[in-house]
């Protein structure tokens, strides 16, 4: 997890990016009880004290629509991003029905997205 969150912020410096602009990142998220928690909380931890008028970080993932496209995972994620900017719109997460209980959404400042 800590390498996760090490990474995005390293990413977002390397980048010249503004980690408090960002309200949605697009997850690698494949739905399992443990991997989910611990991205969740890479993500939350990366950026939950860089956004002062963002008040949630949103998380979606594309396999939650589609399922897991193996190799064309990445590219279906991208796609779904660029659509989302497009059309201002983030598409809620449809198989997910209720937040696994060991993401801590609250303390993480995370809402994933068609959930909480």
């Amino acid at each position: 997890m800590k390498a996760q969150e090490t990474m995005v912020r390293e990413t977002y410096h390397a980048a010249g990016l503004d980690m408090g602009k960002t309200a949605f990142v697009e997850a690698h998220a494949t739905g399992t009880p443990l991997g989910d928690p611990i991205e969740a909380a890479a993500l939350g931890n990366a950026f939950k004290d860089s956004r002062l008028t963002i008040p949630y970080l949103h998380l979606g993932a594309v396999k939650s629509n589609i399922g897991h496209l193996e190799g064309a995972s990445g590219v279906a994620g991208l796609i779904k991003t660029v659509l989302a900017l497009e059309k201002a719109i983030i598409p809620p997460n449809v198989w997910f029905k209720e937040l696994n209980p060991r993401i801590h959404a609250e303390k993480l400042k995370v809402k994933v997205c068609g959930i909480n």
